[in-house]
């Protein structure tokens, strides 16, 4: 026994990482996946780097939400774009009540942190509902009784 034999290793089957985009679903909607996992990730970035990211994620979620239409992703496009507008929504409210000298735990400065951290959350939700290619809703009129 060398010691080539005590190093030499086997390719095994159980080693390999397979992500969800390579199943045959995934094929189909490959590029749709990667669009949708890197308006994700610009969302995420938004975080640390101002807004820019997300307009640009939000440019990018109404050109193509037309050619998602009737794939698991429309779902995603759609919940992106809710994201985006509501935290807006819940940003400029905050900024008001900030205006007007509300504080929650004796600074205003919290008024803010609370839409963000929903805003990481939904972001974070939807990434991992998409490597699962699991749509993140159905609508109601779809949903079997």
């Amino acid at each position: 026994m060398g010691i080539k034999d005590l190093f030499s290793f086997e390719k095994k089957e159980e080693f390999r990482i397979t992500r969800p985009i390579m199943t045959a679903e995934g094929k189909r909607f490959g590029n749709g996946v990667l669009l949708t996992e890197i308006n994700y990730i610009l969302y995420g970035m938004a975080l640390l780097l101002g807004g820019f990211p997300a307009i640009i994620a939000l440019v990018i979620n109404y050109l193509k939400r037309d050619a998602m239409a009737g794939t698991f992703l429309e779902s995603h496009f759609r919940y992106q774009i809710r994201t985006f507008w509501f935290t807006l929504l819940y940003l400029f409210v905050a900024f008001v009540l900030y205006l007007f000298g509300f504080e929650v735990f004796g600074s205003s400065g919290w008024l803010f942190v609370f839409p963000l951290a929903w805003y990481a959350y939904r972001v974070g939700r939807g990434l991992m509902e998409l490597l699962k290619e699991k749509p993140l809703y159905v609508p109601k009129f779809q949903q079997k009784l």
